[in-house]
């Protein structure tokens, strides 16, 4: 395992540990120096020694997640090698007292154990077994009893010695996601201050603030993350120890000192390592924390968000859609696509009378952020969110005797969450969808303060959609209207 991971942190062209690594725009990493004399031999036509690519001497960028990958694992293997020797040495301490120490005697009969009862699990001499308390016990000769439990011990060391496998895997992989968490928080960071740079100077103190808000998110993610770190780090130093404790009892050469160890401990240290790892094992009940830093419409809209009259400056801005018309009788798409209203049609004999169709925009999306704000205002009744082929899949619905919800529709089954209690009425919803993430946000537009989310599987095409609501005889009659800017 420890040579596995050697060769993960070795350059392939001078075949040692990576020294200040550096990539290629192919993705491909090398040592600097590596690559720097390999560019002078080459001249203006250097290619990549893995993949033969072509790149220039701009291309070449430091590569600072690798490099510390490769210091995390260079710490890893020193300390797995510094208790392979601790081991060893203890082995051998314990070999050579072994083999000075006098054979073990019993101390009711004065006589050498030669036997051990696997019944009662002990040594015993060859008068114990005659007597009643050993009547109809099995005995096994020290030597096959030696050869058994060792067998034993080895099959434990080797789920343990797996075991170590796993969460050294583990660790490895939540260190790349704290390294690319940070990596992600420092993107943010630099496209909030690009943002920002583009307002006046009183738009400072707005961009210091939402900064604050990625690093406060950031700190959360990262102690989670850390926290796993030590859970991880602990289960590994709690089987190390055991891995020890069971390479020191497995290399004595003594049968009477490895079974009087077995009867005392060993027997219930085995039996105890067996039983958890077959069924609790570590590594199942522990799983990665990803690198989930998600700043929201900060991310793709902030100008917009923060300063929503500064519309000459900002950009990007909510879509500019229309609406499809579908023909519905009883739906009305006005003729500039942008609203949308129920018709007074009842159906026969009344039976239309609670229908609530949905309109949608022509657009649709299967990756990115878009945002939308549509304008409900002293609607009775409506709901907009995102719909897949006619069917929506999330929706903010309001009704006037309830209040607001998030009502979910995973293709067979409709989920109402529970009632969202908003302070200040809205009178314009934005529906902020992030393919990337698969999250649909909603907002009070008005103020932007967040209503509600919901997790959807978005890499398939979804568009906006609008419900208008019940007709109820004329009293929801207004139209809902997606804003232009």
């Amino acid at each position: 395992m420890a040579s596995a991971l050697s060769q993960h942190i070795r350059c392939s062209i001078c075949l040692t540990d990576f020294t200040d690594p550096v990539c290629l725009p192919c993705e491909h990493s090398f040592c600097r120096e590596c690559i720097t004399t390999h560019m002078t031999v080459k001249g203006k036509e250097s290619t990549c020694p893995e993949c033969r690519g072509f790149f220039s001497k701009k291309d070449v960028r430091a590569n600072r997640l690798l490099r510390n990958m490769v210091e995390a694992a260079k710490s890893h293997l020193e300390e797995h090698e510094a208790m392979k020797k601790r081991a060893n040495l203890t082995t051998t301490a314990q070999t050579a007292q072994n083999n000075c120490s006098p054979d073990l005697m019993c101390p009711k009969h004065n006589e050498k154990f030669k036997l051990f009862c696997e019944t009662d699990q002990k040594l015993v001499c060859f008068i114990c077994r005659e007597e009643d308390q050993h009547r109809r016990h099995k005995f096994k000769t020290m030597t096959d009893a030696t050869k058994i439990k060792k067998e034993k011990g080895n099959e434990t060391l080797d789920l343990l010695f797996s075991e170590d496998e796993d969460l050294t895997a583990i660790l490895l992989k939540q260190s790349e996601a704290i390294e690319r968490t940070k990596e992600r928080s420092k993107v943010l960071s630099a496209q909030i201050s690009a943002q920002f740079e583009e307002m006046h100077q009183f738009l400072r103190e707005k961009e210091e603030e939402v900064k604050k808000q990625l690093e406060e998110k950031e700190k959360k993610l990262l102690e989670e993350m850390e926290e796993n770190v030590s859970e991880i780090e602990e289960m590994l130093s709690d089987g190390r120890e055991e891995q020890g404790i069971l390479l020191s009892a497995l290399e004595t050469d003594q049968c009477d000192k490895f079974l009087e160890w077995w009867s005392e401990d060993g027997q219930s240290l085995v039996e105890a390592i067996q039983y958890e790892r077959f069924f609790r094992p570590k590594a199942k009940s522990l799983v990665v924390i990803s690198e989930n830093l998600f700043l929201g419409q900060y991310e793709s809209h902030l100008q917009f968000f923060v300063w929503k009259e500064m519309l000459g400056v900002i950009k990007p801005v909510p879509h500019r859609h229309i609406l499809e018309d579908k023909n519905d009788p009883y739906l009305k798409v006005f003729p500039s696509g942008r609203a949308v209203q129920r018709t007074s049609k009842k159906g026969v004999f009344g039976t239309k009378k609670y229908h609530s169709p949905f309109a949608c925009s022509k657009e649709s999306f299967t990756h990115g952020q878009h945002y939308w704000e549509v304008e409900v205002g002293e609607k009775l009744t409506w709901a907009v969110g995102v719909m897949e082929h006619g069917e929506p899949d999330t929706v903010l619905a309001f009704m006037s005797e309830e209040g607001y919800c998030i009502i979910k529709d995973d293709g067979e089954d409709s989920t109402q969450g529970a009632m969202i209690d908003i302070r200040d009425k809205p009178r314009k919803i934005g529906v902020y969808m992030d393919c990337d993430r698969n999250k649909v946000l909603y907002y009070n537009a008005d103020n932007m303060s967040l209503i509600g989310k919901a997790e959807c599987d978005l890499n398939r095409p979804h568009s906006l959609c609008l419900s208008h609501g019940m007709y109820q005889d004329g009293k929801n009659s207004d139209p809902l209207t997606i804003c232009w800017y």
